[in-house]
């Protein structure tokens, strides 16, 4: 497989991703699925403070004391 596929086969997986996904996205909105949206945010928000929280070392850090927020708070 010479380069020239490659990069069109990736792209052509790309596309397909991002347009089932606005499909999928809309069929769940449209059918109620506003919980199930709200409930995977949730969970993607915990994980992530999760994660954060064990990097940090389970200090809490305030958007006000974070280094990218808090230049321009102030």
């Amino acid at each position: 497989m010479t380069r020239g596929m490659l990069l069109g086969v990736s792209n052509t997986v790309g596309i397909l991703a991002g347009v089932f996904g606005n499909a999928a996205t809309g069929n769940i909105l449209q059918h109620g699925g506003f919980i199930i949206i709200s409930g995977l945010y949730l969970v993607t928000w915990a994980t992530y403070r999760e994660k954060r929280q064990a990097v940090l070392g389970g200090q809490h850090v305030r958007a006000s004391e974070s280094p990218v927020i808090g230049h321009i708070t102030n």
